[in-house]
């Protein structure tokens, strides 16, 4: 669930439902409530008496710590990894990680039907509309950072120091990628002393600027010219760069909306904080703690808009947690048709064959394939057969906690 949930189209939802654990998941999330903690402060209180212990120990029992702290640890480590190695596999085979991730989804809409206590037409209707409504929205932003344009305001972050743009980014921390801050407009300064440091190199990057009208997501080399180059950029000492920053309120939002995603099966958190425009921005700031507490500076900012991000996932968790609860035994047919449509609409976000287009994300059919053109298909079949997998797994753990089989 962690690895999914740093995925950008994939949802921890969608392996929760795989493994058999989504009901339970919702329930455990559902049970964390505000009753253990006057018992905790009254038992600290009396000078840790054993009544007021085992008071204590009482109202605790009430939230199901046996399920999350394995859970929340395992997506805790895996979030961790998968910030390290996703990102970097999405930017260097983002053809084939897609078709991964789109025969995971393509396999695991069954999972999700078979949960269906019957199969009525209000619930395939529900399906039918989730399913075109999230195809339609997934495909109707140009621009990623549409929103978060709006709402940041752009900081002065002054290079004292021989450094990359991507750890000034860092430092920034940053709300848009080194290549978009490089040709914004307003970081026209950047480019004036780049040229006159490194001629040679930036003409390169205007050039292969000019050229990035069509890029198709299965040219390596093509994505990798795009990104790395920014990346590694050297800004001239002295210069000062513009980086965008949004409000705190608007990250914590982002994350209350992102964690509902990732509860739902089909919908990814990921991908909404790519549609919020924070998403390379909580990443930066994230990143951007180690490294500088390790050169001997306090990170403030990045610390404070990691903690309004957990602020707004913990909110959201627990809010969401219930809605779905009560959705789940109440309309369960309903629901579970919701999750059909929502797993099926996510599919046309991260179709393996895609290119850019003037700004857009456009999705094609290959005329001729080669061997680029068919690593995806089996990208999607490894996908597939994971799932099948996962699923056997899962069934198999509900058996062991459930003697009678039920």
């Amino acid at each position: 669930m962690g690895i999914a949930d740093v995925i950008p189209g994939v949802s921890g939802g969608t392996l929760a439902l795989i493994l058999g654990i989504y009901h339970r998941f919702i329930d455990a999330v559902k049970s964390i409530t505000h009753r253990p903690v006057m018992p905790f402060f009254r038992w600290v209180l009396s000078g840790f008496k054993a009544d007021q212990k085992q008071a204590f120990l009482d109202a605790l029992g009430t939230v199901h710590l046996r399920f999350l702290l394995p859970l929340g640890f395992g997506i805790a480590v895996a979030m961790g990894v998968g910030a390290k190695v996703i990102p970097e596999l999405m930017e260097r085979y983002p053809a084939t990680m897609r078709g991964l991730f789109f025969g995971l989804i393509v396999a695991s809409v069954a999972v999700p039907i078979k949960l269906m206590p019957r199969r009525d037409p209000v619930a395939m209707g529900i399906a039918f509309v989730l399913a075109l409504g999230c195809g339609v929205a997934g495909f109707s932003l140009t621009d990623p950072n549409a929103i978060v344009d709006t709402t940041s305001e752009w900081v002065k972050v002054r290079v004292d120091e021989p450094q990359t743009l991507e750890h000034a980014l860092r430092r920034g921390p940053s709300a848009l990628t080194a290549n978009q801050v490089y040709w914004s407009e307003q970081n026209a300064g950047l480019r004036a002393a780049y040229e006159a440091a490194e001629p040679e190199k930036a003409q390169a990057l205007a050039d292969a600027h000019a050229g990035e009208g069509m890029i198709l997501a299965t040219d390596k080399k093509a994505m990798k010219a795009v990104a790395e180059p920014y990346n590694e950029l050297m800004v001239p000492v002295g210069t000062v760069l513009s980086v965008p920053r949004p409000s705190y309120w608007f990250v914590m939002l982002a994350g209350a909306v992102a964690i509902c995603a990732m509860v739902l099966p089909g919908i990814s958190g990921s991908f909404l904080l790519l549609i919020f425009g924070v998403y390379y921005f909580i990443l930066n700031a994230a990143k951007s703690i180690p490294t500088l507490l390790l050169a001997g500076t306090v990170p403030t900012e990045a610390i404070i808009y990691v903690a309004c991000m957990l602020t707004g996932i913990g909110v959201g968790l627990l809010s969401f947690a219930r809605v779905m609860s009560f959705l789940l035994r109440k309309f369960p047919t309903a629901t579970m048709g919701a999750l059909v449509g929502l797993m099926v609409g996510c599919l046309r976000a991260i179709w393996p064959y895609q290119m850019q287009a003037e700004g857009r994300i456009v999705n094609y059919l290959p005329q001729t394939w080669g061997s680029a053109e068919l690593i995806p298909l089996v990208a999607v079949a490894i996908g597939i057969v994971l799932v099948i997998v996962l699923q056997v797994v899962g069934n198999r753990s509900e058996r062991i906690g459930d003697p009678d089989g039920a």
